[in-house]
């Protein structure tokens, strides 16, 4: 069982924003985002009344805290330990932070015992004290990265479906073509019937071939990649032989990646602060 950090960096912040047709999450990830001034930022979220409320750090805070959870999660509404409107209150990275549920509103602060006291008497609003019983785990977000693979993804699956579809028509075209058209109506009938469940056939064997088995492999690493925060690099496929490099928070752990495969190079680029991992081409 992994280890839980009870962790709540001074850089915490709080808010609710109106979504509309967007994901809630990415609503709350690009008004994070702006508010702290980066990119990769650490969320929680929650929707209620048309309005997503969350609290969320700076992600380079994480770094040494790679299973952080935070009893600050209490203070979204629909969360476990939320008691309506109130302060709510926790130790933070160097003292106290604080974040205050007040009708649609959520608002943070990070200080010693007694301005945090003071910023909770300005609400006029009961005080909890969070419970590490009812702390969440962080959640990474790089929601820019995360659109771009999932358009990646949503092309290959295309493709994927594209040629299965040109197979199956290929086979099933030359099976019709093949009759003779002179033949009496009721026979084409059976016989087309019956090219139609080979059809079927055949293209369950389709599914099965190297090139989707190697999309699917393209779709699962992409997967990996974007559920851990990270973006992909490439993948290549090049006489027969896979490729590719994946970029991951520092933060990622070395069983998520293991998930990713074997024969992988791991390296640390410190100046963008990344995780590159990279299925290399084989050399002869």
């Amino acid at each position: 069982m992994r280890y839980l950090d009870v962790f709540t960096p001074d850089s915490i912040i709080a808010a609710s924003v109106p979504f509309g047709n967007e994901d809630p999450r990415e609503a709350a990830y690009n008004n994070a985002a702006y508010a702290l001034d980066r990119d990769d930022v650490h969320l929680l979220a929650s929707v209620e009344n048309k309005k997503v409320f969350y609290i969320a750090a700076a992600s380079e805070d994480f770094a040494a805290h790679l299973n952080a959870v935070t009893p600050l999660a209490a203070a979204l509404p629909g969360m476990k330990g939320h008691q309506g409107d109130g302060a709510y209150l926790a130790i933070s990275e160097s003292g106290y932070a604080v974040v205050v549920r007040k009708g649609d509103e959520l608002y943070s602060y990070v200080g010693d015992r007694q301005s945090v006291d003071a910023f909770i008497a300005s609400h006029d609003v009961p005080t909890f004290s969070a419970n590490d019983a009812a702390a969440l785990p962080w959640e990474g977000f790089r929601i820019g990265g995360i659109k771009r693979a999932e358009r990646v993804a949503r092309t290959t699956l295309l493709l994927g479906a594209g040629l299965a579809l040109i197979s199956f028509l290929m086979w099933f075209g030359v099976s019709v073509w093949s009759n003779n058209i002179d033949e009496d109506l009721e026979r084409i009938r059976n016989e087309n019937s019956a090219a139609l469940d080979q059809a079927v056939a055949k293209l369950r064997v389709i599914s099965g071939q190297p090139v989707l088995q190697d999309i699917y492999e393209m779709q699962r690493i992409i997967a990996l990649t974007t559920n851990a925060g990270g973006l992909p690099n490439y993948f290549k496929i090049e006489k027969g032989e896979k490729s590719w490099k994946v970029e991951l928070p520092t933060f990622v752990l070395n069983d998520y990646i293991e998930q990713f495969g074997k024969n992988l190079t791991l390296k640390r680029d410190t100046e963008k602060n990344i995780l590159i991992v990279e299925l290399p081409a084989k050399t002869k």
